[in-house]
Order: C-alpha cells, then structure tokens, then sequence
C-alpha cells in the first residue's frame, strides 16, 4: 500500500530548509495583495452580562468599541444572562444602539444550559450584519431554519477575502430554538468535517484563518483538556489555524503559539511573548472580558507570563491585513494592555494545483525495512511489544507493529536500532521515516545517537494525523539532546514516545527508515511517485 499524499515533510524554498510542514500544498484561489484592502479590524470579547445603565461594564465596553471603529464586533456568547427572551431583545437593541455591526455566537447562557434566554431571539435582534461578507451556513438549524449563531461561516471582504472567519458552539447543551443535546464535534461527525472543510478551503486560498466558540477547553486555571474536546481541539493545530478566539472563563489571557495543545513545553512553537509567524502554530486567546463579574487567573507553561488579567473588563482589537494579523487588548478599567503580532512571509510560495514533493537519491542507507521486529530492542519489554505486520505496510513484505500497553510507569516507551559498528552519515542530508499516525497527539522523538544514552542528537514531531506519512527531517533539524553527539559516529537510531501514562493500549507502525541525501530537487507528485 502507498503512503497517502498528505505526508509530514521538510521542503526546501530557494537554499533555506523552513521546517516541519504538512506537504499538502494546494491554491485553488490564492489572495491577489494588490486587490486585497490595505487592513481591516474586529472586537472580540465573551461574557458580556446586562449591565446596561450610564456607568455599566458592559455599556463601558461596547462604547470603547465603537470608539475604537471596527468593522464589526463578535459577541462571543453568554450574553444577557437572564431567562427572559424580552432582555434578549433588549440586550441587542442596547448593544446595537451603540455600535451596531455585531455578530452573535451561542453560548451556555444562550442555550438553555444554564438559562432559558433562547438564542433565536439575540438572533432576530442581533442578526447577521451588513458588513460586506457573505454568509455560509453551517450544519446546526434551528427552528427559525437558519444556522447563524450556532454555526457558521464568512470570508472579509467579500471580495478578495483576507480572512476567513469559523464560529461554533461546541459542547453547548441545547435545550431550545427547536435544538436538543449537544451537537457532536468528534472526528467523523457531520460538524468536525464541516468545519475541516472550511479550513482547508481557506488555507487553499492563502487566508488568514480565524476560528472561535463560547466555551474554553483549555486555560490556565483548568490546563487540562476535557475528552469531550479532545477532536475538535486537535483539529485547530492539525490544520494549524491562525487565531482560535474563546471565553467563558471571565479573564484575558493568551498562549505563546502552539503547534500542540497538550501542556508540555514542546507544543510551544515560539516562544516570544509577542512575535510570530504565520503558519507556526495556533495563537490561543480567552477573552471573557465583556461585563460579567471576573473569575481568577492560574499559571500554565503555555500562557505568557504576566499578559493575564482577571481585574479588567474590554475586548481584544484584531488587526489583520496581507502582511500581518495583530491582536491589542483594550481595557475600560485600568491601564493593562497586551498586545501580538503575526506575520506572514513576506512571498508565499508559488501556487499550484499538484503536490510537491521531494526527490530523493535511489540508493538509501536504509535502516531497516523488513523484519524489523527482530531488529529493535524495547526499553520497557513487559509494555513495549514489536512485531511485524504484513497487512498494514509502506514497502517490502511488512512494517514494524509497536503495540504499547497501559502504564503509569515513569519511562518513556523507546525501540533502539544498533548499528553493527558505529557509521559515518556526516555527508547525508536526511532522515527519512515512515509513520503510521494514531492521531494521538503524543509527543514523537526521533533520535540518532553516538554513544546511548549520553550522546543523542533529537527531533521531535506530534503524533496529530491519521495514516501513514513519511517524515523527511534535514540533518541540520536535529537538536543535540545531550552530550556531544557526531554524525560522523551514529551507533543507535531510536523512537521515542515522549509519555510515561497510557490509559489505555495505543499501536504504531513504522517502516522503511533511511538516511539519504538530495534535498535539493522536489518534482510534482502526479509526474511520479516516491519509493
């Protein structure tokens, strides 16, 4: 069975190897820069409450909006908190009097969840605006047949779009607006793929990709993401979205960008508290910041030191144009602010309809191939078990099967490959693997030692697709994990697991590990097709 044609790879632009990237690369309908508008701007905040009268926290934060003049404004749920579908109208016509190009999102206080106030009312009040986007359609409908407020979609502007915007309300319990239960965001549910579907769109056409909901999965005083999450969640650093804009939790707060959600320091992409690159992760931001009484902030390795508060009420202003998309919060009660940028290269690389992929020497070093059970030792035999599978394979006549079993053990699960003697791959390019990913989102260490365990060269990549993919990491990608180690000596090659708890029996596979060379030349995938 061939790889599929999404594979984890290093791509080489001009002389400069720029990392770790999905090879999917497809442009139906790249941006035109020159027809594209200079910038344009956005408020968020969630939480808003129903304070309404002339010093009001709510009121305070809708005026700072409009003095601020964005294009438009996202509520981001839990709007009134009342039960009563008169104050959800109220709400609206309040809001609107002051600034009035809002767009609503569901929230738990909107749901029936936590009150009775019926979402299909801020929808008639607060309905979709006129801000130049057209509106498309999720797969949530309420009684009123519309999706907007549950789920949906829009690019801005209209007209060669800069941006794409995707809001949700998943695990939102619905209890009206002819809605019941809560909607499914798992892998393979109707709303996970609508939503795939509408990133993938977007980052065919070079969009910025904004993505938010009500509810928070992940924040500093809860760091730990709820299985319910668990789909959705990782989707957003699989398709590696721009900005993923929450609340529900009454603080701001943001993260360092993320190419995992998972709380370990390896998911930081960057670590600037303030300066990043498009395409190198997730940029997470909560904001719940719109009226409602504050909770407390805690402390997490994924959030930026000290650009937390949970004493100021505000909205965060987003600015976004071709070149960057910067976030600014502004707060009505004090003088804290924070504020990122993101930005983009400065040339995206050429379009095209066909995937590149790399050309490569035929005369690997190959590591292993077949009978590769009989070639790696396991660090934990009793829970690391190899054997090999004819049934699930890239090449050759099998792959190696890695079935590790539940433990709360403090080692890492590692298989070793031992060179007979140690070798010299120092005028070698790469390291080729093949992976089966489990979409596991587990940490994955390749690792090309000169002496185990003291010296150890390392790359690290997350286990976040499903299938198998192969991985081409440039020698120069390798980090030295300890000691001194040589490429002109490699004694051990090794994968590590980077986990010590399995709650329950995960399997890898893994097949035809090489190192080559030949980095140089990529050619299109429909002229062939690699080995």
């Amino acid at each position: 069975m061939r790889p599929r044609t999404v594979i984890l790879a290093c791509f080489v632009l001009g002389t400069g190897v720029t990392g770790l990237v999905l090879a999917n690369i497809r442009t139906s309908r790249p941006v035109n820069p020159a027809a594209s508008p200079i910038s344009f701007s956005f408020a968020v905040a969630g939480d808003w409450h129903n304070d309404w009268n002339g010093t009001g926290e709510t009121r305070k934060v809708v005026t700072a909006i409009a003095q601020a003049s964005p294009n438009f404004a996202i509520a981001l749920g839990d709007l009134a908190y009342n039960d009563s579908a008169a104050v959800a109208k109220s709400w609206c016509l309040n809001y609107k009097s002051i600034f009035q190009n809002v767009l609503v999102v569901a929230g738990n206080h909107e749901s029936g969840e936590s009150n009775k106030a019926p979402m299909d009312v801020y929808n008639e009040y607060c309905p979709f605006p006129n801000i130049g986007a057209s509106f498309i359609p999720g797969t949530i409908v309420d009684d009123h047949v519309t999706s907007y407020g549950y789920e949906y979609a829009f690019d801005y502007p209209a007209d060669n779009p800069i941006a794409r915007f995707i809001l949700l309300s998943p695990d939102v319990q619905w209890k009206c607006c002819g809605l019941s239960g809560n909607f499914s965001y798992a892998q393979g549910s109707t709303n996970y793929q609508w939503v795939s579907n509408r990133i993938a769109e977007a980052k065919s056409r070079g969009e910025w990709v904004i993505v938010g909901w009500h509810k928070d999965p992940m924040s500093s005083v809860y760091p730990s993401v709820p299985q319910i999450w668990k789909d959705i969640w990782n989707l957003m650093f699989q398709k590696n979205v721009d900005l993923l804009l929450v609340a529900h939790e009454h603080v701001y707060e943001r993260t360092y960008q993320l190419k995992c959600g998972i709380q370990s320091s390896y998911c930081i992409s960057n670590n600037s508290p303030s300066t990043y690159q498009k395409g190198g992760g997730v940029e997470y931001i909560i904001q719940g910041t719109g009226g409602a009484p504050f909770h407390a902030t805690g402390s997490s390795i994924l959030f930026v030191r000290g650009e937390q508060s949970d004493l100021d009420h505000g909205f965060m202003k987003y600015t976004v144009s071709q070149s960057s998309l910067s976030g600014h919060f502004v707060s009505v009660d004090s003088g804290f602010s924070d504020g990122f940028t993101i930005n983009a290269p400065a040339q995206a690389p050429s379009p095209s309809s066909q995937e590149l992929l790399f050309n490569y020497r035929l005369n690997p070093l190959v590591i292993s191939d077949d009978d590769q059970s009989g070639l790696y030792t396991s660090n934990i035999p009793k829970n690391v078990t190899l054997a090999d599978s004819s049934t699930v394979k890239v090449s050759g006549q099998n792959s190696l099967r890695i079935n590790i079993a539940p433990s709360t053990g403090t080692h890492y699960p590692e298989i070793m490959y031992r060179f007979t003697s140690p070798i010299n791959v120092s005028a070698n390019e790469f390291v080729s693997v093949h992976w089966y990913g489990q979409d596991t989102f587990l940490p994955v260490s390749i690792r090309m030692m000169t002496t185990y365990y003291s010296d150890q060269f390392t790359f690290d990549f997350v286990d976040n697709w499903e299938g198998w993919g192969r991985l081409i990491v440039p020698t120069q990608s390798f980090h030295v994990l300890i000691g001194a180690p040589s490429w002109s000596k490699i004694s051990d090659f090794a994968i590590v697991v980077d986990s010590a708890a399995f709650t329950s029996p995960v399997t890898f596979y893994m097949d035809r590990a090489t190192i080559d060379s030949g980095l140089d030349q990529f050619y299109l995938a429909e002229q062939n097709s690699f080995l």
